[in-house]
């Protein structure tokens, strides 16, 4: 790796991802006992390493999902870090400016 990548990569701070078709294969199914999704476990693992790292994490997604929060919390991503109900990604109502960043990287 380039020193060049090495010092932009070291400059992320957040990594924010949709959720349905990036965690998903985009399908959800409806039932009498509500909506299910399945998520990969390789995706669970990448967020498992990237909060080691010392990473701020985030969804944005365009539906209002439960399974979507039960995720979110298996990831130990905060409830105000989950940001449902927006199909437009860079809605200006969505503000990224209250998350609390780390300042100081975890190896």
């Amino acid at each position: 790796m380039t020193q060049s990548l090495t010092s932009r990569i070291e400059k992320i701070k957040l990594l924010i991802t949709d959720v349905d078709g990036v965690h998903t294969d985009g399908s959800y199914f409806c039932g009498p006992g509500g909506e299910y999704k399945q998520f990969s476990a390789i995706d669970g693992l990448a967020y498992a390493l990237a909060h080691i790292a010392g990473l701020s994490l985030a969804f944005i997604s365009g539906r209002v999902s439960q399974a979507t929060q039960i995720r979110a919390r298996e990831l130990n991503i905060p409830q105000d870090m989950v940001f449902e109900g927006y199909l437009n990604k860079l809605h200006p109502s969505v503000s990224y400016t209250h998350l609390t960043l780390p300042t100081k990287r975890i190896v």
